[in-house]
């Protein structure tokens, strides 16, 4: 792995243990979160699934379900309100009433030779993929019925980080600093395709399948435009972050709305591949903690959770200041 990547994923892998030592009132740091709805949020923190189908509703309207013994959630993803996915250090859940408590979510495949999964997304209710710091790409095939399957293969030996789904007919990967796409996601790593990127991204988020954005290790976030048709372009839309502290996690809600996290601060854009000056910034509550992860179910409605395992939530994310509240996942 390149140093400057590696030290970056480091650095965050650190600051998460740390706060986790530091707040023993939660059992885990949440890692991932998906907002199909207004009416439904799912938090992955390790051991521990939270879902709320109030996620405006604080602290108290959140339940928490404790996973079996040995499976782990570090990333999730829903198709719909009914179908979500999670996965964790080899395995992947799948949940049919993702607020149905433990009994809700089953193992569906296991690999022993995957430690490392991270993220998922779901391009529509017929295929999911997964990706996993040790550069396996998992593909699932139907992943909430009873014939569906999941399948691990090498992804041109790069790391995946983050992965990204706008769509049936595009997801999207950030892979050892480079950014990858298919246009047939049940078709696994052979039909993905390489876009190249100005610097090392750290994070993806797309907001159309015209549209993705990326974020470099130096604090720049890159536009794809076009990604689907093979020779998308990449340009630095602006230096938002500072320098050498990449901006993560981001999020999107369509093509009218992208965020970017950086610490303590959010920038958000109604016009994201529109420059810096479409881009505007505000501060996070201070005892909220470093975001981990963030999804948005429309521009009505965005979810970040925290290394401190607090839920940030905004119903107007380009409001400013104070557009932003904070409340535990577990009162």
């Amino acid at each position: 792995m390149h140093p400057r990547l590696l030290a970056s994923l480091t650095g965050m892998a650190c600051g998460l243990a740390l706060a986790l030592t530091a707040t023993s009132a939660h059992a885990a740091v949440p890692s991932g979160v998906a907002c199909p709805s207004a009416s439904l949020c799912v938090v992955a923190a390790g051991p521990q699934i939270y879902t709320s189908t109030h996620p405006r509703g604080g602290g108290g309207a959140w339940r928490r379900t404790d996973l079996p013994p040995g499976q782990t959630a570090n990333g999730v993803a829903c198709a719909t309100d009914s179908e979500c996915v999670a996965v964790g250090d080899g395995s992947v859940l799948v949940s049919t009433d993702p607020t149905g408590g433990a009994a809700s979510w089953r193992t569906v495949a296991s690999f022993d030779f995957i430690h490392s999964l991270q993220s998922a997304a779901c391009a529509d209710p017929s295929v999911c993929v997964a990706g996993d710091l040790a550069g396996g790409l998992l593909t699932g095939v139907d992943p909430f019925t009873a014939g569906g399957s999941w399948t691990v293969e090498p992804f041109f030996s790069k790391n995946v980080f983050q992965v990204a789904c706008p769509g049936p007919a595009l997801c999207g990967a950030n892979l050892y600093g480079t950014v990858g796409f298919t246009t047939a996601p049940a078709s696994g790593p052979s039909s993905w395709f390489i876009v190249g990127t100005p610097d090392f991204v750290i994070g993806i988020a797309c907001a159309s399948t015209q549209l993705c954005i990326t974020s470099d290790l130096d604090g720049a976030l890159v536009a794809v435009t076009d990604p689907a048709a093979g020779a998308g372009a990449a340009t630095t839309v602006a230096q938002l972050g500072a320098s050498g502290s990449p901006l993560f996690p981001l999020a999107c809600a369509g093509p009218s709305l992208c965020l970017a996290f950086d610490g303590d601060r959010v920038f958000s854009s109604t016009a994201p591949s529109g420059g810096a000056s479409a881009w505007s910034v505000a501060e996070l509550p201070a005892s909220a903690g470093v975001p981990t992860a963030a999804a948005c179910a429309s521009r009505h409605l965005c979810v970040a959770v925290t290394a401190l395992g607090d839920a940030l939530v905004s119903t107007h994310p380009t409001g400013g200041d104070h557009a932003w509240r904070a409340s535990p996942l577990e009162s």
